[in-house]
């Protein structure tokens, strides 16, 4: 009787810790695809970022307006490359059902930029988004990005806080 409770709890134990691995992997496998899709879109090549979305990935910002892949390299390639710009992102959970996989994640960036008042001024921008990715080919392609909270900062002052889900 001893053994079995024993055998059943190594088991769930193996059961758990395997889960958990999954998890784990799945979150780095994400990871390294936002990592990607940064990089591509540091040098601003439209077929490098496009390798890395579906043919119709959609773009959902915090206002409700959408975004293609085409708008959304052209409103790109007008803004200036930042090389000391900081970001992070951060995958909060990971869900696969078959060729399709939920990931939260939240995104952060620190930058400098002029104001008004010809001072440089420290802008802080928090999103949270809940983004689609599908696999097509073997591959996960990002195919909806949904971004459902935004706080702005200026010099450490919020300045903007929208939440959608509140």
């Amino acid at each position: 009787m001893k053994i079995g409770i024993l055998l059943r709890s190594v088991f769930a134990s193996v059961i758990m810790a395997s889960s958990s691995q999954a998890l784990a992997d799945d979150r780095t496998d994400f990871q390294q695809q936002y990592v990607a899709l940064r990089a591509a879109m540091d040098t601003r090549e439209s077929g490098k970022i496009k390798a890395i979305l579906t043919s119709d990935f959609r773009s959902v910002d915090i206002q409700g307006n959408i975004e293609t892949a085409d708008s959304m390299i052209t409103a790109l390639a007008a803004v200036p490359v930042d090389p000391t710009r900081k970001r992070e992102t951060v995958i909060d959970s990971v869900t696969i059902t078959g060729s399709q996989s939920h990931v939260a994640q939240h995104y952060s960036t620190t930058l400098n930029r002029a104001g008004p008042d010809g001072l440089d001024h420290s802008i802080h921008i928090e999103a949270r988004s809940n983004d689609v990715w599908m696999q097509i080919d073997g591959h996960w392609l990002l195919a909806r990005i949904e971004t459902r909270e935004m706080a702005i900062s200026r010099d450490g002052v919020e300045v903007r806080h929208i939440n959608l889900d509140h």
